[in-house]
């Protein structure tokens, strides 16, 4: 389990798989060499199809996923990348921005994956109202962001 006993939407499980997928192969392969949770089972850990499929069933099993998969994931989701910057009470404030720059089912499994926030209802993180995201801009900058460092979703910004 990612956290707060949310379980996850069908669209937010399988932004959760895209984004297993999307981890770079030497990344996965020192996880799974390392990695608690993928300690035992019986698998070849220089499989990278067993590594991920494990990793997606210990991301969607019932215990807390460790410290080390949780960073993991935050550092190749841009969504979770983008709430790490920003305060608990900027996310709150602007969580239908969030969900209408990311989408609910990024937003969903980027809360998940952090662990300072207290649990969002689904129905919080689903009502997206739509409006503009240009308080978000402002708080994000406000957050000590700039303002290019907001991509539209699916793009990362590369350096």
């Amino acid at each position: 389990m990612l956290a707060h006993d949310m379980t996850l939407s069908t669209e937010s499980r399988k932004v959760l798989h895209d984004l297993i997928w999307s981890i770079p192969q030497n990344e996965l392969l020192t996880y799974a060499a390392t990695g608690a949770a993928l300690m035992g089972g019986g698998f070849r850990k220089n499989n990278l199809a067993v590594v991920r499929a494990r990793i997606m069933q210990v991301a969607e099993g019932k215990e807390q996923i460790d410290d080390n998969l949780r960073k993991l994931l935050v550092r190749h989701d841009h969504c979770a990348s983008c709430l790490a910057v920003l305060s608990e009470e900027t996310i709150r404030e602007n969580l239908d921005d969030l969900a209408t720059l990311f989408g609910a089912p990024h937003l969903a499994l980027a809360l998940q994956l952090d662990q300072r926030l207290a649990a969002f209802s689904v129905a919080e993180i689903q009502k997206s109202s739509g409006a503009s995201a240009s308080r978000l801009r402002v708080a994000f900058r406000a957050e000590g962001g700039a303002e290019g460092d907001i991509q539209p979703q699916g793009r990362r910004r590369t350096p």
